[in-house]
């Protein structure tokens, strides 16, 4: 029998929240999600929560469309909560995830080297830090080698950023021969990178 329900997994994020709380169908708490690192996928009657650092989280539900109608909702929270001004702002001097570069959609690619996505790096990573870089939820190899999925560049992709000399600007390049496939326009991609909060 199914351990979640539809009608109550899933508390209805406000403009106040910074974590995403998940309920079993017995209304009891299970797991707070910060939405940054966070990202939902379904097979089946099951949604596949990966959270950075962790196991993944697997929700059951009673059929394949209310598992469907439950991954919209987890996404329609996460953009909610994501969305720059969403939630309070900490102090000045705080180091938070920037949420400038989430859910972007990637660009056909065909050969080594194409550009991955039209956004560049939005905010200014802090010193000491490298930007992350996920597909569809998953986490690639990025730097300044030929054997990496991708790389940052300030120069149309000739010179490849090392990992922590990433640049607010910079564009992420793709290496379709590296990561053994090529990026369509319904992949999506989110860089993600520490900033400090000035104001």
């Amino acid at each position: 029998m199914a351990n979640y329900k539809l009608d109550n997994f899933l508390a209805t994020p406000t403009s106040q929240d910074t974590r995403m709380r998940i309920y079993d169908k017995n209304s009891k708490l299970r797991y707070t999600l910060d939405p940054n690192i966070a990202y939902f996928y379904k097979k089946a009657n099951i949604v596949i929560i990966k959270v950075e650092d962790r196991n993944d989280i697997y929700l059951d539900f009673s059929t394949s469309t209310e598992s469907a109608s439950a991954l919209a909702r987890l996404n329609d929270a996460k953009k909610l909560m994501t969305q720059p001004g969403c939630a309070p702002q900490p102090g000045a001097g705080s180091t938070v995830y920037s949420k400038a570069n989430l859910n972007m959609s990637a660009l056909v690619t065909s050969i080594d080297g194409s550009l991955a996505c039209s956004s560049p790096i939005i905010d200014r990573p802090i010193s000491g830090s490298h930007v992350r870089v996920f597909i569809n939820g998953v986490e690639l190899s990025t730097g300044g080698n030929s054997v990496v999925d991708c790389y940052f560049s300030a120069d149309g992709g000739i010179t490849r950023k090392i990992l922590g000399d990433e640049r607010q600007g910079d564009l992420l390049y793709w290496n379709g021969s590296v990561a053994n496939y090529n990026l369509d326009t319904i992949d999506l991609i989110d860089f993600i990178y520490l900033i400090e909060v000035n104001v």
